[in-house]
């Protein structure tokens, strides 16, 4: 019995060696310098022994670009802005631009509103300008219709136009007149009233045809101090003869005339109106009246004279009683 445990204690003892050995790694191999080498250990040896350093890696190659139809046009507008801020950036940093804004564009003047062309000098053709009165002369107006004189020729305003005998044939025919020839010298009508242009555009209208007749309404005339109304008025001629919009802008007194009912209104100048008597609502209501064909008849006559017209006026005075 004691040589078996002595032989398991030798077994046990004999394996622990085995186990010691297995643990223990082996030995690193004696390095012998060769001759003239320097001793391990030495500063000298540790210098050459060090590994040389790694080279630097070579750079990543960059990628391919994209072929453009690989992108949207939304993508392709988004990168050609970026380079575009990109290269404004640049400039101004290195001094090639302004970092302020620029300045604003002028503003541009406004357009200047059309203007109606002036009439032709007077000089053109030696016109005779006729202003012809409206009410009482060619029209008469009342607030109701007149018994026995026939339907209103117009009736706009609250007003009741009736035009006179021969009215509109005295117009179509100053207005046949404005051509100039050799023989005679030309026509410009317009309508002189103390009525508003509002008022009197109606029977003009009517009594021109549609065509454009100028109108000097109640602020060319001034006010009458001798009057019997208040307001009463007279002719201010070189108020009409100034305004450079409508037609008797550059006349005066040696080539104007003016058709009247009323000699007051026109007594600065007395040799320059032609007076007819007033057509009234007696005037409308009897009919039958010439004066304006009579009146007519004159103004042709007076085409025929090419010098000063208050000399012809002066020397074969306007007479009519009807």
């Amino acid at each position: 019995m004691a040589m078996a445990g002595r032989t398991s204690n030798s077994s046990q003892a004999g394996a622990e060696p085995s186990a010691a050995k297995r643990a223990t790694p082996p030995a690193s191999p004696t390095w012998c310098a060769p001759s003239g080498s320097p001793a391990k250990g030495s500063a000298s040896h540790h210098a050459s022994s060090a590994p040389p350093p790694k080279p630097a890696p070579p750079p990543k190659p960059a990628a391919p670009p994209k072929p453009k139809g690989d992108f949207t046009q939304e993508q392709r507008a988004d990168s050609y802005y970026a380079a575009e801020a990109e290269r404004i950036f640049r400039e101004m940093e290195a001094g090639n631009m302004s970092r302020a804004p620029p300045p604003p564009a002028p503003a541009k003047a406004p357009k200047a509103a059309k203007k109606r062309a002036p009439p032709p000098p007077p000089s053109e053709g030696n016109p005779l300008l006729v202003l012809v009165d409206m009410n009482g002369t060619l029209v008469h107006r009342a607030k109701d219709a007149i018994a026995g004189a026939g339907k209103a020729h117009v009736v706009a305003n609250g007003t009741h136009y009736y035009a006179r005998e021969h009215a509109r044939d005295l117009v179509d025919f100053l207005l046949d007149a404005r051509t100039a020839t050799p023989e005679r010298r030309r026509a410009v009508l317009a309508f002189y009233t103390s009525m508003r242009e509002v008022n009197a555009q109606p029977i003009a209208k009517y009594l021109c045809g549609g065509r454009a007749v100028d109108v000097y309404e109640r602020s060319f005339n001034k006010a009458d101090p001798t009057g019997e109304n208040a307001w009463d008025t007279m002719r201010d001629l070189p108020s009409v003869w100034a305004d450079p919009t409508k037609a008797a802008y550059g006349f005066d007194a040696s080539n104007t005339v003016v058709v009247d009912d009323t000699t007051r209104k026109m007594r600065e100048y007395p040799s320059n109106v032609l007076v007819v008597p007033t057509y009234d609502e007696t005037s409308v209501a009897r009919g039958g009246d010439d004066a304006l064909d009579y009146l007519r008849a004159y103004v042709d006559a007076l085409l025929d004279e090419p010098g000063d017209v208050r000399t012809a006026v002066d020397d074969r005075p306007f007479h009519l009683h009807i």
